[in-house]
């Protein structure tokens, strides 16, 4: 076995891992029995913890998209340091624990013109999701979910989407005042799914991974909220079995993107809504080398303004692209991998502001950090053990979840 086999063999076992142990994409590969979870104990040591159809009717209709004017940075490095932490409250915890299988996501919306945070987070124990005002600090729902892996906000501000990767694959809408579920929706069955989905801006297409028996027709689809039907992309990913699994979002004007490794030992940022192919500047130019060090892609994120792509590799480091010609601007230092029997992973969150070019990474190390991505430096780091990050909607206030419970911070 190669040394591009080697590395790819420890990463897909990491999504499997990382995927809450859904069917597995199947290969030549051995899968593992346990699916481990990240503790950090007080001298950020990480330690591993084994982890023992119908629709109901209902409307969704296209959510207003508000473009925020996009201000040069919010954050800089001469106030850097002033970013202030305005509230904790929430479960605490006596070690620092950090797993995949707590997702978490963050919602802004507007009642009586007011703005109100929304946080909604799985127990990993239960498996339910809690959710929280962040305006009144308090906890307002349970939602009965059990099986989820993946959670996201709609953009209407009163549903939340939980996805479960295990075949078919299953998708749910919940009422996120009373609780009750909406709709669900069973995917295709014999076809494999990644745990990672995304939702388009107005709300109408969430986007998924998957791949039929033997790692073969591996795609990026759309499922359609209002037409309750799937549409697979053009582009067949030719080296999921050489590679990885691509990470994919959707952009700030709507269109679906991708980064993926081709035949052509080159990577690549597709544009799957607009069937756009832009080769990206990267430092190596062959699979062998990108499996040597460790550089496939696990996260993705594209700045409000589209002028940025950044991609978070699994050995740590974030890459930072122009948009429009693929030109690498700059590759940040930026997490430590961490790794146990054969699964490895450093980045599990990228996100730029809504309102700036200030861009969050929350690493599987437990640190999460800020960066100018306009001036390419690193600007301050949060070690405080956080699974979760992210900004509100209106670039007001970045939220953390962790050892400490639920942390807001002012960005001044």
């Amino acid at each position: 076995m190669n040394i591009i086999k080697k590395v790819f063999l420890f990463h897909v076992v990491g999504f499997l891992i990382l995927s809450s142990a859904c069917n597995s994409f199947p290969t030549d590969r051995e899968t593992p029995i346990a699916s481990p979870t990240i503790s950090i104990d007080e001298t950020n040591t990480p330690t591993i913890h084994d982890k023992p159809t119908i629709a109901i009717t209902a409307s969704i209709t296209p959510a207003i998209i508000v473009k925020p004017e996009l201000n040069d940075l919010a954050l800089n490095g001469n106030n850097a340091n002033e970013i202030e932490d305005l509230a904790r409250f929430g479960e605490t915890r006596e070690n620092c624990f950090i797993s995949s299988f707590q997702d978490t996501a963050l919602e802004t919306r507007f009642v009586n013109d007011q703005a109100e945070y929304l946080l909604a987070t799985t127990d990993f124990e239960t498996r339910n999701v809690q959710l929280w005002n962040l305006t009144t600090k308090k906890h307002f729902q349970t939602l009965n979910v059990t099986n989820v892996d993946s959670i996201l906000f709609h953009p209407d501000q009163e549903t939340l989407i939980s996805f479960w990767c295990y075949e078919p694959g299953e998708l749910t809408l919940w009422n996120i005042q009373n609780g009750n579920q909406r709709q669900k929706f069973s995917f295709e069955a014999d076809r494999y799914y990644d745990e990672r989905i995304s939702i388009s801006q107005d709300g109408l297409r969430i986007a998924f991974f998957s791949c039929a028996p033997n790692a073969v027709n591996c795609q990026i689809s759309e499922f359609n909220l209002q037409t309750n039907k799937i549409n697979s992309t053009d582009y067949i990913f030719p080296l999921y079995g050489e590679i990885s699994i691509p990470p994919h979002t959707y952009s700030p004007n709507g269109n679906l993107v991708a980064i993926t490794y081709n035949s052509d030992n080159k990577l690549h940022l597709l544009d799957l809504t607009n069937h756009k192919d832009t080769t990206l500047e990267f430092p190596f130019s062959d699979l062998n080398d990108v499996g040597v060090a460790e550089a496939q892609f696990e996260t993705l994120a594209i700045s409000s303004n589209e002028r940025y792509v950044v991609g978070g590799a699994i050995n740590g480091d974030i890459y930072l692209w122009n948009v429009a010609d693929g030109a690498l601007l700059k590759v940040f230092k930026a997490h430590t991998t961490q790794r146990s029997d054969g699964w490895l992973g450093a980045i599990k969150i990228l996100e730029f502001s809504p309102e700036s070019n200030l861009l969050l990474s929350v690493g599987y190390d437990g640190f999460i950090k800020l960066w100018d991505a306009n001036a390419r430096v690193f600007l301050k780091e949060i070690n405080t053990c956080h699974y979760f990050g992210g900004f509100t909607q209106d670039g007001r206030y970045l939220v953390t979840v962790g050892k400490n419970g639920i942390e807001i911070w002012g960005i001044p």
